[in-house]
């Protein structure tokens, strides 16, 4: 089961007010690949693929439910997002940010946060061809960014 990697790999310190969990997926989608559009209609609809691993990543953020452990996790502060992707497929042909964008989403949703509250990101990817499945570790840690440093 999917969700087990990641309760298992839950970790937390509220004194350095951060949280990091390993999230595992069948496919990482990018944004490249995200939609498709109606020729009939004209509607723009999100695929199947990453309609699921986006399904994927909110029943394991979810399930860790890290608002239940960081209380400092709140709509009001600046963070610092880390994302280390694990590919098994694909590695030059996916785009880091697009992956980025995908899975924050994701993420965001489920902690009731705007992705717009982070200030400092961190993107690596990775190359595990001998995996079964693709992995994303996230970090999410609170910071005292200046935001209004140039006013």
């Amino acid at each position: 089961m999917l969700s087990d990697l990641a309760v298992n790999s839950f970790k937390y310190d509220n004194e350095k007010q951060f949280f990091e969990l390993l999230i595992e997926v069948p496919y990482i989608a990018s944004v490249n690949s995200m939609y498709g559009i109606n020729r009939r209609t004209g509607a723009v609809y999100l695929l199947p693929e990453p309609r699921r691993m986006k399904e994927w990543v909110h029943e394991q953020v979810t399930i860790v439910d890290p608002i239940s452990h960081c209380p400092w996790l709140d709509y009001d502060s600046s963070y610092d997002a880390t994302y280390r992707f694990i590919l098994k497929s694909e590695y030059w042909s996916r785009d880091l940010d697009n992956c980025i964008k995908m899975v924050q989403d994701g993420i965001f949703e489920c902690l009731h946060l705007n992705d717009s509250h982070i200030c400092r990101l961190y993107g690596e990817k990775y190359l595990r061809s001998s995996s079964q499945n693709e992995h994303i570790i996230f970090k999410l840690q609170k910071n005292n960014f200046n935001y209004r440093a140039l006013e």
